[in-house]
């Protein structure tokens, strides 16, 4: 018995020790960020705050078809006050659906006025049909074009293909194709569309 006791001290003490090493997964789910983490083209010193709702979010996301991607993905509804209050504070506000099951990677709001909300959505492959408004883009070029970006305070230039179908008084949409730097080899697409909110009062 004398001897019991000691190994089941050491046993007790081996499963305390394995479960304080555990590491805590990141969920597997889209989660709201109020910094940019996936999206290395804003700036937030360029960015102003913006009054908007969740509701008001959750339209300009269905109007680009992801706010579906986002749902089937798990998007907990407790995310989008998240984003609205990063707008609400600084002008930024993303979230991050790269550990989820989706094709969506992320999604950025940036305001760079108050009546101004530019979402940018990336993909990992070519997006679905809906989100690039039914156009053929295997049938039409882009436009080949060299963007320069600002990360950690070195430049970073990007090769995209840029597909515009129109541009209207209210904003524009984009789609972009992102070139990694091995040639040919292509790192992500992007989905742009610029929305002009309702005057505040």
């Amino acid at each position: 018995m004398s001897n019991l006791l000691p190994k089941l001290s050491m046993l007790l003490l081996t499963v305390l020790g394995l479960s304080a090493c555990k590491t805590v997964q990141p969920p597997a789910y889209p989660v709201a960020n109020m910094f940019p983490t996936v999206d290395i083209t804003a700036k937030l010193d360029t960015l102003r705050p913006c009054l908007i709702s969740p509701e008001q979010l959750q339209s300009a996301m269905q109007s680009m078809h992801i706010w579906q991607l986002l749902q089937t993905a798990g998007l907990p509804p407790t995310e989008m006050p998240i984003v609205a209050r990063g707008l609400s504070e600084r002008g930024y506000a993303e979230i991050d659906a790269r550990r989820a099951s989706s094709p969506l990677l992320w999604v950025s709001f940036t305001s760079p006025a108050k009546n101004k909300l530019f979402l940018r959505a990336g993909f990992a492959k070519i997006p679905p049909y809906d989100c690039r408004q039914g156009l053929l883009l295997e049938k039409v070029p882009g436009d080949r074009n060299l963007r320069t970006l600002n990360q950690n305070g070195r430049q970073i230039l990007q090769r995209t293909a840029v597909w515009q179908p129109y541009q209207r008084d209210d904003g524009q949409f984009q789609i972009l194709q992102i070139f990694a730097d091995q040639p040919n080899t292509v790192s992500h697409w992007e989905v742009y569309k610029e929305f002009t909110l309702p005057a505040g009062p």
